[in-house]
């Protein structure tokens, strides 16, 4: 008691700290004092009495402390819960103190419009109780996943390492008993174990956490979500061509949208290239052969031919055929288009010449997808009125015919993705026209034994019409619709604005 009331009569002098403004001396602000620290063996008590609150209403008040002199709240804070005794309170700390380090602390308030800090104090610790982990969700994930570390004595300071393995991870925030961290990239799939180490003692997860390297999140678009684009790769950068696009939180109907977005997979950013002076038809209404990107128009089937460096399009062709362009594949310099009313039509670039070849085997249907690989095209699923496909197609321009393959694996489905990595075929997503909820399913398809291999799902949940990009021998997922309802009303689908790298092959 004493002390105290030498420490008010000298501190009338001192000048008070105000983040939000500079308290003034004396009594015209809140004002408080510090005791001398009572050091125990795991940690130190610290006692504060607040002498005059000058009429402000007190919001806050606790301890600061730090390794350097003059601690603020950016440093370590202690938020006392207590109830002031006469002004007094006090809490201890246990948990973050380095043994042998000294410390100094100082009381803080914040009250109205001031933050106010008492007098300085230090001391040498003497230790503190070592940090626990109790549990950690999700147990599995990807790089940048955020994970939640529960348990004890985390102390409230920077001075904070967490590690995956041998890998230190991004702390987003923290607490005494809990910690949020980003999961870091792991370039090798498999089990390793949380660490954390605070002031020299380090503790470790009894359970292992399950790296998943297949996704990696890569930036948003940064406009509304949308769905249903023509995508195209071209020279290493991802084109998104028109779609439906709008707010994905307001889950309204979009409008049809003529925007040129273009993605870089080296800086990870988007950017908007001029508007296409025609609606695209969408989806599967693109395709690029010789390093020329090629689009069709939604009302007239007018195929467009796309200038990179002037940025500007051109009509180029008409397609032929009285149907609708559900989809494409290029095989030697040529595009095959089709599947309106069944029919497929060659068309040669250089020659500007179209020819027809025989009509698609299969159903009449539309929402198809189709790819090509060693010198063959490939079309199927899709859907029509009544249901939806899992039937696989092949057109061999040798021969000039289709044959059957060994149907899809998965359900039946429309609006799903394909591509191509390391020489290999992937298929996936999608949906089964009836309640539009989307799938999540990936698999691989292997040419040689005309066989199916299911692959990790894709992480950024179940959805239709999304868009892909082959870039720089990596591929890129993302954008994409799904039903938040769970019904079959196309009014109540969410478009989505995410990216993914995805790795098929992750102890490649």
């Amino acid at each position: 008691m004493k002390k105290f009331i030498l420490l008010f009569f000298l501190a009338i002098n001192f000048i008070l700290v105000g983040c939000k403004k500079d308290a003034e001396p004396r009594f015209k602000y809140p004002f408080l004092l510090i005791n001398s620290p009572d050091v125990i063996s795991n940690g130190v008590i610290l006692t504060g009495k607040i002498i005059s609150t000058n009429g402000f209403k007190l919001e806050e008040y606790g301890f600061v402390l730090s390794k350097k002199p003059k601690p603020v709240l950016s440093a370590s804070r202690k938020k006392s819960e207590q109830s002031l005794n006469d002004g007094s309170f006090n809490d201890s700390i246990t948990s973050g103190l380095e043994k042998g380090e000294t410390y100094y602390v100082r009381a803080y308030l914040l009250a109205g419009k001031y933050i106010v800090y008492s007098n300085q104090e230090s001391f040498i610790s003497s230790g503190s109780l070592p940090p626990v982990i109790s549990s950690f969700f999700p147990q599995q994930g990807f790089a940048g996943e955020k994970i939640e570390i529960k348990g004890a004595n985390f102390g409230n300071s920077t001075g904070i390492e967490v590690k995956f393995g041998d890998v230190v991870a991004k702390i987003d925030s923290l607490s005494n008993n809990v910690i949020y961290v980003e999961s870091p990239l792991i370039k090798n799939r498999g089990n390793v174990n949380i660490t954390l180490t605070i002031a020299g003692m380090t503790c470790k997860s009894q359970d292992p956490y399950m790296v998943i390297y297949s996704w990696l999140k890569k930036n948003d678009y940064t406009g509304d979500g949308i769905h249903s684009s023509v995508y195209l790769s071209l020279n290493n950068k991802g084109y998104m061509i028109g779609g439906i696009e709008y707010n994905s939180d307001l889950n309204t109907s979009g409008i049809e949208s003529q925007k040129v977005r273009v993605y870089d997979p080296i800086a990870d950013s988007w950017t908007l290239k001029r508007n296409t002076p025609f609606i695209p038809y969408p989806r599967n209404g693109g395709f690029v052969i010789n390093n020329i990107a090629y689009v069709s128009c939604a009302d007239d089937k007018i195929i467009y031919k796309y200038n990179e460096i002037t940025d500007t399009w051109s009509a180029e062709t008409k397609y032929p055929g009285s149907g609708i362009l559900h989809t494409n594949f290029v095989i030697d310099g040529s595009v095959y288009v089709g599947i309106g009313n069944k029919k497929f039509y060659k068309f040669n670039p250089v020659t500007k010449e179209w020819s027809q070849i025989p009509d698609f085997p299969g159903s009449e249907r539309s929402g198809v997808i189709s790819f090509s690989i060693n010198g063959k095209g490939y079309v199927g699923m899709g859907y029509d009125l009544y249901q939806a496909y899992n039937d696989i197609w092949e057109y061999s321009p040798l021969t000039n015919s289709w044959s059957s393959k060994n149907n899809f694996h998965g359900r039946g489905r429309a609006m799903a993705i394909s591509f191509i990595r390391d020489s290999k075929v992937y298929v996936g997503l999608g949906d089964d026209a009836q309640n539009y909820n989307g799938f999540s399913d990936i698999w691989e398809y292997q040419i040689n034994s005309d066989s199916w291999i299911r692959k990790e799902d894709y992480i950024g949940a179940g959805k239709w019409n999304n868009v892909v990009f082959g870039l720089n021998n990596k591929t890129y997922i993302g954008m994409g619709a799904k039903s938040y309802g769970g019904g079959s009303s196309w009014d109540i689908v969410r478009s989505y604005k995410d990216l993914w790298e995805f790795n098929p092959n992750p102890f490649k």
